[in-house]
């Protein structure tokens, strides 16, 4: 199998196949390096995207490789299978509008996903669920006393997710001249799975390692509490630099600026993408 069969049988871009290929060292070797590019053995792509997937042990030495087929042992139950399952189910759920969707009842892991006109944003703007913008947890804690308390019996995530649709319709209003990168509500979509929080937050660093979401990594800020009297002289996130308008940065120093920002996110789609984008 070719890149391109690859991406049409796991559902992806050939670019994101690319980026996972540089990403995560447990993807399957090539079995051949052609003119045409890398091809591989489809037992092993298929036991790479689904765990449960046993490969028949070849009976002869194919003609890709020259040392003998060597089966290994699949626990699903081994953690690093158990994560990869919470996260691909969360990149098969479906991408909701973040300005529409109706409060439900659940915690667990979710993602917001940009598909704007920004040019900054532009290499994660195609849809490609293993790209978000950011990603994080919304968990339910329980209060004293009251004990354990189950992923589907607090609104947790519909307000995290509130709190963000609501700091992005802040700059979508704040019409400034100096807003360079206005953000409209209409631009962005969510995928969130309500599960227990042994599982989310591991989830959550594996989409952080992997998929490196560009407002957890170089514009970080967006989920920040308000600091409070306190802390109004703090520096002001790169998250609300490069998108101003929500009050609790206003009285705060500028840390970072608008051109540094810009650069440092084109360098950081620059090593994520193969296809480069100039810094």
């Amino acid at each position: 199998m070719g890149i391109a069969e690859i991406a049409e049988y796991a559902g992806m871009s050939r670019q994101g196949i690319s980026n996972m290929r540089s990403r995560d060292d447990s993807f399957p070797a090539p079995a051949a390096e052609l003119k045409s590019g890398p091809v591989f053995l489809e037992s092993e792509i298929r036991s790479y995207f689904e765990p449960g997937f046993a490969p028949i042990p070849p009976t002869a030495v194919t003609s890709y490789s020259s040392e003998r087929y060597t089966p290994t042992e699949f626990d699903p139950l081994d953690k690093v299978n158990l994560i990869g399952s919470v996260v691909s189910t969360l990149f098969a759920g479906p991408a909701l509008p973040l300005a529409q969707f109706e409060p439900f009842n659940g915690s667990g892991v979710y993602c917001l996903y940009y598909s704007g006109d920004d040019e900054l944003y532009a290499p994660i703007a195609a849809g490609d669920s293993s790209r978000p913008i950011y990603v994080g947890t919304a968990l339910a804690h329980a209060r004293a006393g009251s004990g354990m308390v189950s992923a589907s019996s607090s609104q947790a995530l519909t307000r995290r997710l509130s709190v963000h649709a609501k700091s992005i319709e802040t700059v979508q209003l704040h019409d400034a001249v100096d807003n360079r990168h206005r953000l409209f509500l209409h631009d962005f979509s969510f995928r969130c799975l309500i599960v227990d929080e042994m599982w989310a937050r591991p989830a959550e660093e594996w989409i952080l390692k992997r998929s490196a979401p560009i407002w957890n990594s170089v514009v970080p800020g967006l989920g920040s509490h308000d600091p409070g009297p306190r802390g109004r002289s703090a520096r002001r996130a790169p998250w609300d630099e490069l998108h101003p308008g929500r009050a609790r940065s206003v009285a705060q120093e500028s840390g970072h600026t608008i051109d540094i920002l810009e650069a440092r996110v084109k360098e950081h789609f620059a090593r994520e993408f193969e296809s480069g984008i100039e810094p």
